[in-house]
């Protein structure tokens, strides 16, 4: 049986551990809403139980949060996404996976991204280091574009890192996307 002091010591690491990802999504939040893109989604993870006999599934593995133009929450067909894999399937250590995807027409559900992408990770992903940005024929069929990246999550410790690693490749990948696949939001009124 652990003992005690074990158990208290390792719900604080869970805790902390949760907390810099709350951090660090905060952080990519701030940047894409910078850049007039919104979360799609309110909340940040897949797939928990409170079930008794689900308890494998209590604490959250998987963490997302996909962006849209600001002002095309229903009419988006471009999007960027930040996903955190604590227990990624076919690999050893915590990753996180960002890119850029283009849909063929809007979406009416993400149920094939969820199925794909969580709560472990897609079966594509065999490498804990993808430099932005790869492109990937996953979900070709509902996908126009998809290009993405992997790094281990440790080295996303600080909010220069999300905005040097994460925030400007995307940036420059959504720079670089043809004419016809952009999307740009509508200017704030001042």
């Amino acid at each position: 049986m652990i003992d005690g002091m074990t158990i208290f010591k390792g719900i604080r690491f869970v805790d902390q551990l949760y907390k810099d990802i709350s951090r660090l999504m905060a952080t990519m939040d701030d940047q894409m809403e910078a850049m007039e893109y919104r979360s799609l989604l309110e909340y940040c993870y897949f797939r928990s139980s409170s079930s008794v006999a689900g308890s494998a599934r209590w604490a959250p593995h998987a963490f997302t949060r996909v962006y849209v133009p600001e002002g095309k929450m229903n009419s988006y067909t471009t999007f960027t996404f930040l996903n955190i894999y604590l227990t990624p399937k076919n690999l050893d250590e915590p990753i996180a996976h960002w890119g850029v995807g283009r849909w063929k027409a809007t979406p009416d559900n993400w149920q094939a991204w969820v199925n794909k992408f969580f709560p472990e990770g897609p079966e594509f992903l065999r490498s804990k280091s993808i430099k932005p940005f790869e492109t990937s024929r996953e979900l070709s069929e509902v996908l126009e574009t998809f290009r993405h990246a992997v790094m281990p999550l440790i080295e996303l410790n600080s909010e220069d890192q999300v905005e040097s690693l994460l925030v400007v490749p995307i940036r420059k990948e959504l720079g670089s996307l043809p004419d016809s696949a952009r999307e740009t939001p509508k200017p704030k009124s001042k």
